[in-house]
């Protein structure tokens, strides 16, 4: 069993989804648990004890979307990904200055 529980939603595209599904289950860490659209997206997050969701649905409703994820599941890492693909944001709880400084450098790799 993977270390880290991925849950991809709301990814309208169906070649991002497997995109997303391939990259991640590469990785011998990972592995995803579940697929769900907005409307089951609580219950399956509880259900399958996701440790990371991949949310992607219009930028209006992702902020919202991730909001109320994480005042339901703060533990889990949250990353909103624009319906394009094209763009993402972490979402994070309780986060204190470590992780946030740990975030960053990440986030600087990227670039």
């Amino acid at each position: 069993m993977a270390d880290i529980r991925v849950l991809l939603a709301g990814i309208s595209i169906r070649v991002l989804r497997e995109v997303m599904e391939r990259i991640t289950e590469l990785r011998p860490d990972m592995e995803v648990v579940a697929y769900a659209e907005r409307a089951e997206l609580e219950e399956a997050v509880a259900r399958h004890r996701a440790d990371v969701v991949i949310v992607g649905l219009d930028i209006d409703e992702t902020q919202k979307v991730c909001s109320d994820l994480l005042d339901e599941f703060p533990d889990t890492l949250v990353v909103g990904l624009a319906a394009d693909g094209r763009r993402a944001a972490i979402h994070m709880d309780n986060v204190g200055p470590d992780e946030l400084l740990d975030t960053i450098r990440v986030a600087r790799s990227f670039r």
